[in-house]
């Protein structure tokens, strides 16, 4: 597909395209999957037209991963971006490719990249004209067919044990990655309820949304189920993110002009899906606030570390090596009280100033809810699509450091594990 304007013929990103320049020459694997406007996959591609972009990349995928345990790091792009040619040179696809060969360089497992591509832009320039198309196309879009990609996806790369998955959505990105996610959660939480185990099977080991351009609502609703049941994440005794929601202080469309944007849309022009009653302000803010801007979602706070922490100097001649392996570290030593960062700020590129991740507040039994909300400073993630750079990068390496198995000396540290605390039900008789 030409994914820029309305040539509908056929998927137009070749599906496996391996990049140079991984860790000691290796190409690093990248693989496509791409979407029409309807939510269900292109049927044609350039490399065979007898089969998906899906079919052809889990075999890749599972050929790989039985050779050795893969990072496989899926990417869902947002609004005005898409998988075509000045994408790929310039755009979005082209900072996504570099971030794998730089990710790949500086981790000692190898990374598998996966693009996940629809028509986020549905003009030949970018323009605010196609916002409610587009909007309405992210909305089909994260429905049955990219769950199923999704989590087939996962299921191949786990097949080796040590092997792990990490999902970022971004904008539009950000809101069909929440539609998905939110669905597998609510399944699994609702078989778990009726079979005797306890144990639940996540859709990625981390899944992060950025500047994620929707409404609190399914975000919302999921929590409270994961609340109300009481659903962990942990490793041993450590409590994991594994649904994380991060947004940037800057980013004022989403702040600021999305809250406008859905008022306007179930006030004005009453949109079916926007309206209905609203029995509380918690109800009604998750309809109006996004997500990362909600402040009944935000249960973590981004702050300065005490200045007995040490300040870090990038040497050599990768710095985004060592942001990367520093606070992969950090996520592996983190604790129930904090996560540890050291990024670089505007005033002091040269080196790594100390900041952690704390929670807002923890029960007295020690509950700790497996969404992790936090706004972060520009510094981090500059305005809307600032996340290509090297603090964004080494802020999902932390987290996916908390969930990753270490392996060292053949001894495995286990991943962590999704259960629910069952709760026992008097049924009364009669």
């Amino acid at each position: 597909m030409d994914n820029k304007t309305s040539d509908e013929s056929a998927a137009f990103a070749k599906t496996l395209d391996p990049i140079p320049g991984g860790r000691g020459g290796r190409p690093v694997s990248l693989g496509y999957v791409e979407f029409d406007d309807q939510g269900e996959m292109w049927r044609m591609n350039n490399q065979d037209g007898g089969t998906t972009q899906l079919i052809m990349l889990l075999k890749d995928l599972k050929e790989k991963s039985a050779s050795g345990p893969l990072k496989v790091v899926v990417f869902i792009h947002g609004w005005n971006n898409n998988a075509s040619p000045g994408n790929e040179t310039e755009g979005n696809l082209a900072s996504f490719k570099k971030m794998l060969t730089e990710l790949d360089r500086s981790s000692g497992t190898p990374i598998y990249g996966v693009y996940v591509a629809w028509r986020g832009t549905s003009w030949p320039y970018p323009t605010g004209i196609d916002l409610w198309d587009r909007d309405a196309a992210a909305k089909r879009i994260g429905g049955p067919t990219m769950l199923t990609a999704l989590r087939s996806i996962s299921a191949t790369a786990r097949r080796n044990a040590n092997g792990s998955v990490v999902m970022v959505g971004h904008s539009f990105g950000g809101k069909i990655l929440t539609q998905v996610t939110s669905q597998h959660l609510a399944g699994e939480i609702g078989r778990a309820l009726g079979e005797d185990g306890t144990e639940i099977t996540p859709l990625a080991d981390t899944v992060v949304v950025i500047n994620s351009a929707t409404n609190s609502q399914e975000m919302r609703q999921v929590n409270e189920l994961m609340q109300t049941h009481k659903i962990t994440y942990r490793r041993g005794g450590l409590n994991v993110p594994l649904f994380v929601t991060i947004a940037s202080e800057s980013d004022f469309p989403v702040r600021s002009l999305l809250p406008i944007y859905l008022r306007f849309n179930r006030d004005v022009l009453a949109f079916p899906d926007r309206s209905g009653h609203v029995a509380n302000r918690k109800e009604n803010d998750a309809l109006y606030r996004a997500m990362g801007h909600n402040a009944d979602l935000l249960n973590f706070e981004f702050t300065g570390s005490p200045r007995s922490y040490p300040r870090i100097p990038w040497t050599g001649d990768e710095p985004l090596k060592e942001i990367v392996s520093k606070n992969f570290r950090n996520g592996a030593r983190a604790t129930n009280d904090g996560l540890d960062l050291w990024l670089q700020t505007s005033t002091d590129q040269a080196s790594g100033k100390a900041f952690r991740l704390v929670p807002k507040h923890i029960s007295p039994d020690g509950y700790q809810s497996p969404h992790w909300g936090f706004t972060v400073p520009d510094f981090a993630v500059s305005d809307h699509s600032g996340l290509w750079q090297p603090n964004f990068v080494a802020l999902v390496s932390a987290l996916d450091g908390m969930a990753r198995p270490s392996v060292r000396a053949q001894v495995t540290t286990p991943k962590p594990k999704l259960q629910i605390q069952r709760q026992i039900y008097d049924i009364p008789t009669e």
